[in-house]
Protein backbone atom coordinates (compact mmCIF):
# COMPACT_ATOMS: atom_id res chain seq x y z
CA UNK A 1 0.00 0.00 0.00
CA UNK A 2 1.22 3.15 -0.91
CA UNK A 3 0.90 6.59 0.95
CA UNK A 4 -0.25 9.57 -0.62
CA UNK A 5 -0.10 13.13 0.68
CA UNK A 6 -2.68 15.12 1.53
CA UNK A 7 -2.80 19.12 1.27
CA UNK A 8 -2.60 19.41 4.67
CA UNK A 9 0.37 16.95 4.81
CA UNK A 10 -1.37 14.01 6.19
CA UNK A 11 0.02 10.60 4.93
CA UNK A 12 -3.34 8.50 3.57
CA UNK A 13 -3.75 4.72 2.23
CA UNK A 14 -4.28 4.20 -1.26
CA UNK A 15 -6.87 1.45 -1.11
CA UNK A 16 -8.68 -0.14 -4.15
CA UNK A 17 -12.21 1.22 -4.34
CA UNK A 18 -12.37 -1.07 -8.18
CA UNK A 19 -13.19 -3.69 -5.99
CA UNK A 20 -15.63 -2.63 -3.59
CA UNK A 21 -17.91 -0.86 -6.50
CA UNK A 22 -18.47 -3.81 -8.84
CA UNK A 23 -21.15 -6.00 -8.70
CA UNK A 24 -20.56 -10.05 -8.00
CA UNK A 25 -18.56 -11.86 -10.69
CA UNK A 26 -20.41 -15.03 -9.73
CA UNK A 27 -23.32 -17.18 -8.67
CA UNK A 28 -20.76 -17.57 -5.28
CA UNK A 29 -20.28 -13.98 -4.58
CA UNK A 30 -24.00 -13.33 -4.83
CA UNK A 31 -25.07 -16.54 -2.65
CA UNK A 32 -21.75 -15.83 0.14
CA UNK A 33 -21.28 -20.11 -0.74
CA UNK A 34 -19.39 -22.19 -2.93
CA UNK A 35 -20.48 -22.94 -6.62
CA UNK A 36 -19.93 -25.54 -9.02
CA UNK A 37 -16.75 -25.14 -11.25
CA UNK A 38 -18.77 -27.57 -14.20
CA UNK A 39 -16.68 -27.38 -17.33
CA UNK A 40 -18.64 -26.99 -20.80
CA UNK A 41 -19.16 -30.59 -20.88
CA UNK A 42 -21.77 -30.19 -18.16
CA UNK A 43 -21.40 -31.52 -14.45
CA UNK A 44 -24.03 -31.87 -12.10
CA UNK A 45 -27.36 -29.42 -12.36
CA UNK A 46 -28.73 -27.60 -9.71
CA UNK A 47 -31.69 -25.43 -8.67
CA UNK A 48 -31.32 -21.40 -8.94
CA UNK A 49 -33.11 -18.24 -7.65
CA UNK A 50 -33.40 -15.42 -10.03
CA UNK A 51 -31.61 -12.72 -8.41
CA UNK A 52 -31.61 -10.36 -10.82
CA UNK A 53 -34.49 -10.30 -13.93
CA UNK A 54 -32.71 -10.57 -17.17
CA UNK A 55 -33.90 -9.93 -21.17
CA UNK A 56 -31.85 -11.90 -24.06
CA UNK A 57 -29.57 -9.95 -25.52
CA UNK A 58 -28.60 -12.76 -28.44
CA UNK A 59 -30.54 -15.37 -30.14
CA UNK A 60 -30.07 -19.04 -27.43
CA UNK A 61 -30.34 -16.23 -24.43
CA UNK A 62 -33.30 -17.11 -21.96
CA UNK A 63 -35.33 -14.35 -19.97
CA UNK A 64 -34.93 -14.82 -16.73
CA UNK A 65 -37.36 -13.24 -14.05
CA UNK A 66 -36.52 -11.98 -10.59
CA UNK A 67 -38.08 -14.54 -7.98
CA UNK A 68 -38.55 -17.36 -10.40
CA UNK A 69 -36.54 -20.50 -9.92
CA UNK A 70 -34.38 -22.10 -12.74
CA UNK A 71 -33.51 -25.66 -13.89
CA UNK A 72 -29.15 -25.14 -13.95
CA UNK A 73 -28.27 -28.18 -16.65
CA UNK A 74 -24.86 -26.90 -17.87
CA UNK A 75 -22.54 -24.29 -15.63
CA UNK A 76 -19.55 -23.14 -17.84
CA UNK A 77 -16.67 -21.54 -16.88
CA UNK A 78 -17.58 -18.67 -19.00
CA UNK A 79 -20.29 -17.44 -16.58
CA UNK A 80 -23.11 -18.58 -18.78
CA UNK A 81 -25.12 -21.22 -18.09
CA UNK A 82 -27.53 -23.52 -19.91
CA UNK A 83 -31.05 -24.30 -17.93
CA UNK A 84 -34.87 -24.00 -18.33
CA UNK A 85 -37.32 -21.91 -16.49
CA UNK A 86 -40.93 -21.11 -17.12
CA UNK A 87 -41.27 -23.28 -19.89
CA UNK A 88 -38.67 -21.77 -21.76
CA UNK A 89 -34.84 -23.51 -22.11
CA UNK A 90 -31.68 -21.53 -22.91
CA UNK A 91 -28.40 -19.44 -21.87
CA UNK A 92 -28.22 -16.79 -19.16
CA UNK A 93 -25.37 -15.04 -17.20
CA UNK A 94 -24.85 -17.12 -13.63
CA UNK A 95 -24.35 -13.62 -11.94
CA UNK A 96 -28.23 -13.38 -12.21
CA UNK A 97 -28.87 -16.61 -10.35
CA UNK A 98 -28.22 -17.82 -6.60
CA UNK A 99 -27.84 -21.72 -6.53
CA UNK A 100 -30.43 -23.23 -4.45
CA UNK A 101 -29.60 -26.88 -4.32
CA UNK A 102 -26.62 -28.80 -6.07
CA UNK A 103 -26.76 -32.13 -7.42
CA UNK A 104 -23.38 -34.14 -8.09
CA UNK A 105 -23.44 -36.12 -11.11
CA UNK A 106 -21.07 -39.07 -10.12
CA UNK A 107 -21.26 -40.86 -13.85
Amino acid sequence: IKAAKRPEGNNVARRNTKARNRKPTSASAVAGGTRSTSSSSGGGTCTAKVIHSYEPQHEGDMALTKGNMVDVTQQHKSGWWYGSSAGRTGRFPSTYVQVQVQVVDNA
